[in-house]
């Protein structure tokens, strides 16, 4: 197994989904929207990798079962023609990793509609289908827990599954106080120190996921918290857990945040409710690289969320590039049920520069 870690500048013209181009999806075509680009030398050979994302017209995004994926170079496919010695990667050479970070909202109004144990069961279910989806391929799963409500409470990370039952409801007397924006500002702030100083989830094809579950209201993150009567606590369950204070935080707060971040985190935005300020949640998700989901029950909420697993696909190759020459790497992508494909042409170029591939352990 072979994870290509290298710097991303030193091998295209581009290195991530910010600067390198994306056609928009079309009522005939998917959009295409490349993430990371990524060449290293292998001895003689050298192994190029693409991870992007597709998504249809409406901006959800399309899952690897549905898509059928060519790849060829200077048009010839790997292990044909010019390229006859070359090959294409398996999975087994296109580790990545994927750490969600759950943002639940356990504010009174979720409580008072009877969402609030159906939340927390659903949450579950989609880590262990994450948990599961990785099993059986290449690379780690990992999560964290982040719930809000007058305050911000975030999970110890020593954390099973069975935990999540026991989150707490809001305390008596915190009048409705919902703090959604500076639950999130918290999440990827505590999600990007875990990428640096952990690294958690930190190699160029790997993903921080945001799945962030809420009635769409938020009341009180225009100002400061009150202070934390006890930081330290722990659910029924014995699980430990640590309330935060926040300082005042804005829907623009937040945007940009997502926006400064989107080359490693994605953002899922399940809305349920007549409430929803959906106007909010699709900035969000838009700033973020993600999609918002909306449904009638919680439970399908956080099916729809399952998808975003398969988002973010990998295709790669080995083939004896030469140093300084350049090259035509054609991506070809068909969906199911949709009559045209698309195509994404990108150029690689092999320098002295170029990184030594490294296996992973």
């Amino acid at each position: 197994m072979r994870n290509l870690i290298s710097s991303l500048a030193l091998v295209l013209l581009a290195s991530c989904k910010s600067n390198l181009p994306s056609q928009p999806a079309t009522d005939k075509r998917p959009g295409v929207e490349t993430r990371v680009v990524d060449l290293c030398v292998d001895g003689d050979a050298t192994e190029g990798v693409a991870s992007f994302v597709l998504r249809y017209v409406d901006g959800t995004t399309i899952p690897a079962s549905s898509t059928t994926i060519e790849q060829s170079i200077d048009g010839d496919t790997p292990g044909s023609g010019k390229w006859e010695g070359g090959q294409s990667l398996g999975s087994e050479n296109l580790s990545s990793d994927l750490h969600v970070t759950l943002v639940l909202d356990a504010s009174s109004s979720i409580v008072e509609d009877g969402l609030f144990d159906e939340m927390k069961s659903s949450a579950m279910a989609l880590l262990e289908q994450g948990a599961a989806a990785w099993e059986g391929r290449p690379g780690t799963f990992s999560w964290q827990v982040i719930w809000f409500n007058q305050w911000v409470w975030e999970a110890d990370s020593d954390w099973s599954l069975s935990d999540i039952e026991t989150i707490p409801g809001p305390a008596e007397g915190d009048d409705g106080f919902t703090r959604m924006y500076a639950a999130m500002d918290f999440a990827v702030l505590e999600a990007d120190r875990q990428r640096l100083g952990g690294g958690v989830a930190s190699g160029p094809r790997d993903t921080h996921l945001l799945v962030v579950f809420t009635d769409g209201q938020d009341n009180s993150s225009g100002r400061d918290s009150p202070d934390v009567p006890a930081p330290t606590g722990a659910t029924s369950s014995g699980a430990g857990y640590t309330t935060h204070a926040t300082t005042v935080t804005t829907q623009r707060d937040v945007e940009q945040l997502l926006a400064a971040n989107n080359d490693w985190l994605q953002v899922s935005m399940l809305g349920l409710g007549a409430g929803v300020d959906r106007t909010v949640l699709e900035s969000f998700a838009q700033a973020g690289g993600g999609s918002v989901f909306e449904a009638d029950n919680v439970g399908v909420l956080f099916e729809q969320a399952e998808k975003s697993f398969e988002t973010l696909q990998t295709v790669g190759w080995r083939l004896p590039l030469n140093p300084g020459d350049t090259h035509d790497w054609r991506l070809s992508f068909s969906v199911d049920d949709l009559p045209k494909s698309t195509t994404v042409d990108l150029r690689v170029g092999r320098n002295n520069g170029t990184p030594e591939c490294v296996s992973a352990e």
